[in-house]
């Protein structure tokens, strides 16, 4: 009967501590940026681990990636949008890898041009590190790993998935 009783006890304490409080470090909602609003045009968001920013995808207003402050929210500049076009969204994902680099995919549909993007550092314009007709949708998942000629990305969409396209 102790055991059971001791189970029970050690049951009730996991649950405890797994419903324990969040703290929120900031929020933002809509309105607070002028391109953040109710429709679904603010897209994917990734994290620059080299400055401490938050990479947030957004076509309201036109195709622009902002920084933000990871600890205050506060936005702190936007990459440079020139030569980024095509695809059904020109812009739909970005992502930071380990050096700083920034990654970023388009959205295309089948017998579309997918392309992902590199921007050496937050200061950089844009290049075209891969370009593809692809035989249906990518660009819906992204997600970069590791630094320089390590550099791993991941790309799919319903019915692709790539892995490394690019060379970085």
């Amino acid at each position: 009967m102790q055991r059971i009783w001791v189970t029970v006890a050690t049951f009730l304490l996991l649950i405890t501590s797994a419903y324990a409080q969040v703290t929120n470090v900031w929020e933002k909602n809509v309105g607070d940026f002028s391109w953040f609003t109710t429709a679904n045009t603010t897209r994917g968001m990734g994290y620059n681990p080299v400055t401490d920013h938050l990479l947030v995808c957004s076509r309201e207003g036109g195709t622009n990636v902002y920084l933000l402050n990871a600890a205050t929210g506060d936005s702190v500049g936007q990459l440079d949008m020139t030569g980024v076009s095509g695809g059904t969204f020109s812009l739909n994902i970005v992502k930071g890898a380990d050096d700083g680099a920034i990654y970023g995919c388009n959205l295309s549909l089948a017998n579309g041009e997918f392309k992902v993007y590199r921007w050496a550092d937050e200061a950089s314009a844009p290049t075209v590190a891969y370009a593809a007709t692809v035989t249906s949708r990518a660009g819906d998942a992204f997600e970069v790993s590791g630094s320089g000629v390590n550099t791993v990305i991941f790309a799919s969409g319903s019915g692709c998935f790539f892995n490394d396209p690019p060379t970085t």
